[in-house]
């Protein structure tokens, strides 16, 4: 996202969360490397106290134990995209449960991906 936001001359930064240290190195070489307008926060979202437009995770937890740990950084208006394994609808099933939400589901490519997994991207998500 960043290197787009970069060729467009956009001007938007970017925050990196990520707990594990060594990939916090890797990601300051990155963003140094190639000049990224990105900071990387070492910590857990759960302990962030600042609140985003836009949430991207990768592999982090099932859906209702992600939203909780991601409730405190993200705003009424936020944007989640988030790429799920072949599960995904049985996680969207026990969010409907404790969350109220808006979800836009992208079928990925099956001749690239044939994991049967989708790309969800929630809105308006709101504790029940």
């Amino acid at each position: 996202m960043d290197i787009i936001n970069k060729e467009k001359e956009l001007g938007i930064g970017f925050t990196l969360i990520e707990s594990n240290k060594k990939k916090c190195a890797f990601l300051d070489s990155v963003i140094k490397t190639l000049n990224l307008n990105s900071s990387i926060v070492n910590d857990r979202a759960e302990n962030i106290n600042n609140t985003y437009d836009l949430i991207i995770a990768r592999a982090v937890a099932p859906l209702p134990k992600f939203f909780d740990y991601c409730k405190q950084i993200s705003k009424k208006d936020s944007i989640f995209i988030l790429p799920k394994g072949r599960k995904w609808e049985e996680e969207l099933y026990q969010l409907k449960k404790k969350w109220n939400y808006k979800v836009n589901i992208v079928k990925n490519n099956k001749m690239i991906d044939k994991s049967g997994g989708v790309t969800l991207v929630l809105s308006k998500v709101k504790k029940k």
